[in-house]
């Protein structure tokens, strides 16, 4: 079942929905693009730009470059990565950008500025 909402402005119309579909999945349509625009399926992956994610998080955007943001009003902004035996960050600390591995709290490449 879809929750389907409609919001008239500036004589423009902008139409959304959100709710599960067919084949157990989540997402949120733009009716007025006739497209997903977030999607999860019954796997768990979890798809933006895309109706049918092939990896945990797949980003797609077919028009322009695509960016992924990362901000905070604090010190750091890291994204991080895991094995099961190992874990890292990709960053900025402070006014740095580095590399950082957790498993020795030790910078492995790190660009001071």
């Amino acid at each position: 079942a879809f929750f389907r909402t409609k919001i008239n402005s500036d004589n423009v119309s902008y139409e959304h929905g959100f709710g599960t579909a067919s084949g157990d999945v989540f997402g949120i349509y733009d009716y007025n693009e006739s497209q997903y625009r977030f999607r999860i399926d019954k796997t768990g992956k979890v798809g933006i730009g895309t109706r049918w994610p092939n990896e945990m998080l797949h980003v797609k955007h077919s028009d322009e470059d695509v960016y992924m943001k990362l901000e905070t009003n604090q010190n750091n902004a890291f994204l991080q990565t895991q094995s099961n035996s190992h874990k890292y960050g990709l960053g900025t600390a402070q006014d740095d950008f580095g590399v950082y591995d957790y498993n020795s709290e030790a910078y492995r490449f790190k660009i001071k500025i």
